[in-house]
């Protein structure tokens, strides 16, 4: 799923984009004029490439990022590293040892559920009373973390790598003991 945003000065001002500007994806109609062999006319060509700095297409994995710098929306949750009593916090090492690609890629999709919650699935699945996953797709690799929510407060309890279609059973008991000591 993309979603088209209008850079136009009447789209910033909350107002509708004006229809002359609207992209031919987006309302059905033919893009351009061509010429005999199918190709875009000279000014056809610059009309596509003024259309296409007019508008940008961005994955909805940002959407809230791109919303909090817009409008600094507060976030509905904060969030927390569940610490232990040596005072270690495993999900943060977790995160540490990954490739900065996929830091990037969990890290915004726990934003997402900060800004956005409740998020119900693909993002997030419900595993046990209290407690969640936020779920991650690294390319070929399934990332997981699982939290759960103390009064306004997103607090991580553990995270791992997805090897099998069904949550392991050590992983999900190590958050419950986690859980149960907050």
């Amino acid at each position: 799923m993309l979603i088209a945003l209008s850079s136009c000065r009447h789209a910033q001002r909350g107002k509708e984009a004006c229809a002359d500007r609207e992209p031919s994806f987006l309302s059905g109609q033919a893009a351009t004029p061509q010429s005999s062999s199918g190709l875009p006319t000279g000014d056809a060509r610059r009309r596509e490439q003024l259309e296409a700095t007019r508008y940008r297409v961005i994955a909805p994995s940002t959407i809230f990022d791109t919303l909090q710098r817009m409008t600094n929306i507060p976030p509905i949750l904060s969030v927390r590293f569940f610490r232990t009593d040596a005072g270690n916090e495993p999900v943060r090492e977790w995160l540490t040892d990954l490739p900065k690609e996929h830091k990037r890629l969990i890290g915004t999709d726990i934003k997402t559920v900060q800004f956005g919650w409740p998020i119900g699935m693909p993002m997030v699945r419900k595993l046990d009373n209290a407690l969640w996953e936020v779920r991650t797709t690294l390319g070929d690799t399934i990332a997981r973390v699982i939290f759960t929510v103390v009064e306004a407060e997103m607090v991580l309890l553990h995270g791992f790598i997805k090897k099998s279609q069904k949550t392991p059973a050590i992983d999900l008991q190590t958050a419950k003991q986690r859980k149960a000591r907050l």
